[in-house]
């Protein structure tokens, strides 16, 4: 990776990376559905979406915090 690619690239048709445009919206979107599809989240009313994961220190819980 060169410091101006994303961590998460856009993927052509035909499964090529591009590193220099991010990853759309949509395509995260579903990826979180998928994940959350058989999990009590997905069984509330409420909606995990990207928003979810920038707020209330998500991004310290995914990334920097000690497991256990």
């Amino acid at each position: 990776l060169q410091d101006e690619n994303y961590l998460f690239p856009s993927i052509s048709v035909n499964r090529m990376a591009h590193p220099e445009k991010p990853m759309s919206h949509h395509i995260v979107q579903k990826g979180i559905d998928e994940f959350t599809a058989n999990t009590r989240i997905n069984n509330s009313k409420a909606r995990l979406t990207t928003h979810c994961l920038k707020r209330d220190g998500a991004q310290y819980q995914f990334i920097f915090a000690p497991i256990g």
